[in-house]
């Protein structure tokens, strides 16, 4: 009897385990996905930066033609 109380008591913490971990990983995953958008995004703008300092606005080089 004492050994299925200990059984018991360690299936309930394996499950407590499960449910915790599960969700510190899919709170990071999330985490992770929006910090990968961020550096998309801050990307996407130093791209552009860079070719408005390199070859200007459109705007200005259809004024030129």
């Amino acid at each position: 009897m004492g050994t299925e109380k200990k059984i018991e008591k360690v299936k309930e913490q394996n499950t407590r385990v499960r449910k915790y971990v599960s969700s510190v990983v899919s709170s990071g995953a999330s985490y992770a996905s929006s910090l990968i958008e961020k550096a998309k995004e801050s990307a996407r703008e130093r791209r552009a930066k860079f070719i408005k300092k390199k070859h200007g606005s459109r705007k200005s080089k259809k004024e030129w033609k």
